[in-house]
């Protein structure tokens, strides 16, 4: 079973200082509930892979389902709206293993992949300006 720390009821914190840059990978499947009386199952979340610059590695962000679901294609580069991160710990033994769960109330395309054609997403939005550099401008 999870512990959430109970100290911190989540926390608030600045996007990009801990994350950098999000680049779109995949969606995962929604979270499900299945009600007891009809059988009948429920999305939830909407669940969303992206990848981290900072941290190198791939983080999962939960957005409820009455938040429009956003078409995006691989390489995409994101924000989120509100992010809030809550703590987990598991017991396994002798160790601790530590988990992060990511919620948001909302995300959005910064730039888009097929913008720039050659799927660079990155530089879709600096007008010359690594043209310029390289002409030492």
């Amino acid at each position: 079973m999870a512990k959430i720390n109970e100290l911190n009821a989540g926390l608030e914190l600045e996007i990009v200082d801990s994350f950098g840059e999000l680049t779109f990978l995949r969606m995962k499947n929604p979270n499900r509930v299945q009600d007891e009386e009809t059988g009948e199952w429920t999305d939830t979340d909407y669940r969303y892979v992206v990848q981290s610059s900072k941290q190198l590695s791939e983080e999962t962000i939960t957005i409820p389902v009455s938040i429009p679901l956003v078409e995006l294609d691989f390489g995409d580069k994101v924000e989120l709206k509100a992010p809030h991160i809550e703590l987990f710990a598991f017991r396994n033994g002798r160790y601790t293993n530590n988990y992060i769960k990511i919620t948001a109330e909302g995300i959005k395309k910064v730039t888009d992949v097929k913008a720039t054609g050659n799927g660079n997403a990155g530089k879709a939005n600096n007008d010359g300006k690594d043209k310029a550099a390289a002409e030492g401008k």
